[in-house]
């Protein structure tokens, strides 16, 4: 059986990019808040380091995105 290839246009990879930036930048701040709530002490000190890892973790698709759309326009936009 032949395998189908998933690849996408540009501007599909830009609106998934964009969703999903969109609603995890609530859950970033939802997160901070959260933290901000918690009394000062080491569970504050380690949740604190939460939300720059979720905000890590949503700017990587965002990273891969630019260097996609580089790669096919030559480098210019």
């Amino acid at each position: 059986m032949v395998k189908k290839s998933k690849s996408k246009s540009l501007v599909g990879q830009m609106i998934n990019t964009g969703i999903g930036t969109m609603v995890g930048v609530g859950m970033i701040g939802a997160t901070a808040g959260m933290v901000n709530e918690l009394p000062v002490g080491t569970a504050k000190s380690i949740a604190g380091v939460v939300p720059g890892l979720q905000s890590a973790a949503l700017l990587g698709p965002n990273i891969k995105l630019v260097k996609t759309s580089l790669k096919k326009s030559n480098g210019y936009w």
